[in-house]
């Protein structure tokens, strides 16, 4: 019971952060990196016992490990995007291809019909749909869109920003961006 809920306790942090993001609350980034660093704790380091049957105690422990890392390099995917870093398209496809992966093992897996694992299998699977559906829809989401929506309420850093996703070894547009950051940090 207790890992199903850090799994909760992970998802409401990070959508709080994302709530929190949106609203424009000072240091609300701060927040959605720390839900990064718990998805990966919880997936990445303990996926073995995260991802398990807990109350049929069936477990594949090789299997879970494996979507345990995927499901931490999805939530790195994500994070990356959000924060505006460039060329995250090919770090995103690059976890598409792990998700993909793991839900052909995950189903090969579940067809063999053995005895008592079909709710973990059943369980995995949903994870795993989950986490493709977010990265494809940051894949999908122009940089445009996500930095019209971060700096709604900074219309010279939007501008900025926009201009340097044109041209982004623009020198001026760097440092004009800087001076934009160093100003609202003195604030």
């Amino acid at each position: 019971m207790i890992w199903l809920a850090l799994e909760a306790f992970c998802a409401l942090f990070f959508a709080a952060g994302f709530i929190l993001e949106t609203l424009h609350v000072q240091d609300s980034e701060k927040m959605l990196l720390l839900s990064l660093l718990c998805c990966l704790v919880v997936y990445g380091l303990l996926g073995a016992f995260t991802l398990r049957d807990h109350k049929g105690k069936k477990n594949k422990i090789l299997l879970s490990a494996l979507c345990g890392f995927t499901f931490a390099l999805a939530a790195v995917a994500i994070w990356l995007k959000l924060s505006l870093i460039a060329n995250t398209f090919f770090i995103s496809m690059g976890v598409m291809f792990l998700l993909t992966l793991s839900f052909g093992f995950t189903y090969m897996s579940e067809q063999k019909r053995e005895e008592g694992y079909q709710p973990y299998y059943r369980r995995m699977m949903l994870r795993l749909m989950i986490f493709s559906a977010l990265v494809l829809l940051s894949i999908w989401m122009p940089d445009t869109s996500l930095v019209r929506w971060k700096y709604s309420n900074w219309p010279e850093m939007r501008d900025v920003k926009l201009q340097r996703l044109e041209n982004p070894r623009d020198t001026t547009l760097m440092r004009l961006e800087k001076q934009l950051e160093n100003q609202a940090g003195k604030k």
